[in-house]
């Protein structure tokens, strides 16, 4: 199973990449067919994957899990942020799952060089010189 802070709206775009490199939770999914989780913000598990939207990864870990009905024995996590594989590691905790998380820090120097307004600015060109009209931002 997959957990991933981003939004519904990135689901196809999120499948195609994880299935290009061989990857397909939907394989081994606890449960069939999409599940709605109440959060803050709107998320949702669906073919392997919560779509956690900005909310607590552990939360809606947890509420998945209740709202079907599964508690897992163990539970192995991988997360290149430490506050993810501790919210995780908080609700096995709580739940009685045994678990172990891993902080990966392999892309760390890849992500101190990245450069939000550097990059902004290179969408605005790429889309400007598009003549493409139905490219738009999202956010």
């Amino acid at each position: 199973m997959g957990i991933t802070t981003r939004s519904t709206t990135l689901q196809q775009v999120t499948e195609k990449q994880l299935k290009s490199v061989g990857i397909d939770f939907a394989r081994t999914a606890l449960s069939k067919g999409s599940v709605e989780l109440s959060g803050r913000f709107e998320a949702l598990y669906d073919r392997g994957i919560i779509y956690v939207n900005g909310n607590n990864k552990g939360e809606m870990l947890e509420r998945y899990l209740r709202q079907i009905n599964v508690k897992p024995f163990h539970v192995v996590y991988v997360d290149d942020k430490e506050k993810h594989v501790k919210s995780v590691q908080q609700t096995c905790e709580k739940l009685g799952i045994q678990f172990l998380g891993v902080h990966y820090t392999g892309a760390d120097p890849i992500v101190a060089r990245f450069d939000k307004d550097q990059a902004d600015r290179e969408l605005v060109a790429f889309l400007s010189e598009s003549h493409t009209t139905s490219v738009q931002p999202f956010f």
